[in-house]
């Protein structure tokens, strides 16, 4: 078992994982401002979500951004697509 990371320098680039491998993945948000990461293409037949967590920049105050912590565990080999976005705060209704 491997753990990769992922950040959003890895966006439209392919990846190698085997079975049982662990996928950490790490995004900048800010989610009182609508900017939210969310995961919407994700087959769960192939990859089961362990956890998704947000940390908050140590230099943030309350309302301020951090990274989304995505932990995904692969139960088979498949191929992708797998696909996370950060919707626009405007997309979600919000002003």
């Amino acid at each position: 078992m491997t753990t990769v990371t992922l950040t959003e320098n890895n966006n439209q680039k392919h990846i190698e994982i085997h079975v049982d491998d662990i996928i950490q993945i790490q995004l900048d948000e800010s989610p009182t401002t609508g900017y939210k990461w969310e995961i919407t293409e994700l087959n769960t037949n192939d990859m089961q979500v362990i956890s998704q967590d947000f940390k908050l920049h140590s230099n943030s105050g309350v309302g301020g951004g951090g990274k989304k912590m995505i932990q995904l565990k692969v139960l088979r080999k498949a191929s992708g697509p797998y696909k996370a976005r950060k919707p626009a705060a405007l997309e979600r209704g919000c002003l």
